[in-house]
């Protein structure tokens, strides 16, 4: 009587299968091991190239670069100190600058600031701060020299104070007043089938406005045109001090719109 045939067990099969499994773990324990070592040696090659402090020489100029200033700079901590990732021009806040320029006008070793005032797209206040910091600056007898090659209103206030305002012979000076467009959202609100429900007590109350009306109304208009000839008015004085140019020249230039035409 012929025994029934065994089925073979397929341990050759079962042998790969876990051959390529250990090959694999030991693949990637092998490549996480040179990551990490490629990453240490990346570091400890930045941090040794930057530890040099910078030397500063008799006569130096410190150079402010405004275009790369922010109110507050949050910095991402891995690629601050890993060559290649992030941006080369690191932003400086607000305080840094200012802090920069005091200590700049204490060094007995700098001479002056270089302003660069390109693409400068500081708010209001800060520029403000900054000018006065930079009139400081200017009252330890050390000078200020800024450079652009168009100016807007903002960047051409802050400049005002410099002792030398340079300017490219194909560029213009933007000095053109303030003015506020606001943007109102009551029709598409109501094209969209959205309801706003607004509290309001008082008269000069335009934050809601834009929510309920279609247009500006009279007490906002008029808090809101206070508040730009206030500001315009200080900016043309500050300016007049500081260029020597006087007030109704500055204010005919702006009303004339030469900053489009022809100089």
């Amino acid at each position: 009587m012929e025994e029934p045939l065994q089925p073979k067990k397929p341990l050759g099969f079962w042998k790969t299968v876990l051959a390529s499994f250990v090959g694999f773990i030991a693949a990637n324990i092998l490549c996480s091991i040179f990551a990490f070592f490629l990453f240490i040696v990346i570091v400890v090659g930045a941090l040794a190239s930057g530890s040099t402090p910078t030397e500063i020489r008799d006569g130096s100029v410190l150079k402010i670069d405004l275009s790369s200033i922010s109110e507050i700079v949050t910095t991402d901590e891995l690629s601050s100190f890993i060559p290649g990732m992030g941006s080369d021009e690191k932003p400086i806040s607000l305080s840094q600058a200012l802090a920069s320029i005091r200590k700049a006008k204490a060094d007995s070793r700098i001479r002056g600031i270089y302003l660069n005032v390109e693409g400068y797209s500081g708010g209001m206040a800060s520029t403000a701060d900054l000018r006065e910091a930079l009139k400081d600056f200017r009252s330890s007898g050390k000078f200020i020299i800024s450079y652009a090659d168009s100016y807007d209103q903002k960047a051409y206030y802050l400049s005002s104070v410099a002792n030398k305002v340079i300017l490219n012979p194909q560029g213009m000076v933007g000095l053109v007043g303030l003015a506020s467009a606001p943007t109102f959202y009551r029709q598409a609100l109501d094209k969209l089938g959205v309801k706003a429900h607004i509290f309001k007590v008082g008269t000069y109350k335009g934050a809601v406005e834009p929510f309920m009306l279609d247009k500006l109304s009279e007490p906002n208009r008029e808090q809101i045109s206070v508040y730009l000839n206030g500001l315009w008015d200080f900016m043309l004085r500050e300016i007049s001090a500081s260029r020597s140019v006087p007030v109704d020249s500055l204010r005919a230039f702006a009303d004339s719109g030469r900053a489009f035409g022809e100089a």
